[in-house]
């Protein structure tokens, strides 16, 4: 081989290495990871629709911990750890209500992932653990009075699967931190049963 084919093919190959090097510096410095913290707010309490013990639930503020990571100019993907929480009334039913001893708790932890389309846009699924507690409850009879003895419907829990749907904002604070919010609405899968939009907002901050 004649030594300026020599030079040229070791100048292309060169010159072709720089430019995959650039590439993979240019793909890392945008491939942002992303830590997450998040409160969330039921916006209509009242239209919390979930047939899981007799119970009117009253949802309480929940907790979410996120990580995620950009994988593409518009498209980021996220998994979330959240916390739920409600309690209930202590009367349930209108003409002859049951009246509970006290309020009973409700817990739930939900493991989903999401993806984020052009930065506003977000869909997930994923699992939710669901359990409550022992409800004890009277029924009240045709003249209002309260039965004698009191009734107990057995502490229970059950797994599902659900997705969720959302519209959101980051917020830029500087310094890579952001105020991330957003409304939510969750759905069980192959089921109409749907919770009241919810409202996330908290902190976040990428690196990379």
């Amino acid at each position: 081989m004649k030594p300026s084919v020599t030079k040229l093919v070791c100048g292309s190959l060169i010159l072709l290495g720089s430019v995959a090097q650039s590439q993979v510096d240019s793909t890392s410095l945008n491939a942002n990871w992303r830590l997450n913290v998040e409160v969330g707010l039921h916006v209509f309490p009242g239209t919390f629709n979930d047939y899981f013990g007799l119970a009117d639930w009253r949802p309480q503020p929940s907790v979410r911990i996120g990580i995620g990571k950009d994988i593409h100019d518009l498209l980021s993907a996220e998994a979330f750890l959240e916390y739920r929480g409600y309690l209930s009334t202590t009367r349930y039913g209108d003409m002859f209500p049951w009246i509970f001893a006290r309020s009973f708790s409700r817990t739930e932890f939900a493991l989903y992932t999401s993806l984020t389309a052009f930065g506003f846009l977000e869909a997930g699924i994923g699992a939710i653990a669901q359990s409550h507690e022992e409800i004890v409850y009277y029924e009240t009879t045709y003249d209002h009075t309260l039965s004698e003895a009191p009734h107990r419907q057995p502490a229970a829990s059950r797994v599902k699967l659900f997705y969720l749907v959302g519209l959101k904002y980051d917020i830029p604070l500087g310094a890579r931190y952001y105020v991330p919010i957003g409304i939510y609405l969750d759905m069980f899968l192959g089921k109409d049963e749907i919770q009241s939009p919810t409202l996330r907002f908290g902190i976040s901050k990428t690196f990379n």
